[in-house]
């Protein structure tokens, strides 16, 4: 995915990320860039075509590589990849 973000002179900024974990919820990526925890961003899928606004609800620093894993929550969308994930646990207790 590509993370889209506004610099402090309203200018987009792209950061490509390479995506670790899918959840019909958000997704677990890694990559340089560094915002903080609830911070908004919009992630661009190029292949599916599709973007969504998404929160950071997790950050950590890889000390080796200089990377960062951040987990986001997606705001907008509830099937951003097009995948049929299986029922939630919770809910098919109900």
């Amino acid at each position: 995915v590509i993370l889209r973000r506004q610099d402090d002179d309203g200018k987009l900024v792209e950061t490509p990320a390479e995506t670790r974990v899918l959840s019909q919820y958000g997704c677990l990526v890694t990559c340089p860039l560094r915002p903080k925890l609830r911070d908004e961003l919009t992630l661009f899928w190029p292949e599916g075509q599709r973007s969504a606004h998404a929160r950071v609800v997790f950050r950590m620093l890889s000390a080796p590589s200089q990377l960062v894993e951040l987990a986001f929550e997606f705001l907008d969308t509830n099937n951003f990849w097009g995948i049929e994930f299986p029922p939630d646990l919770e809910s098919s207790k109900r």
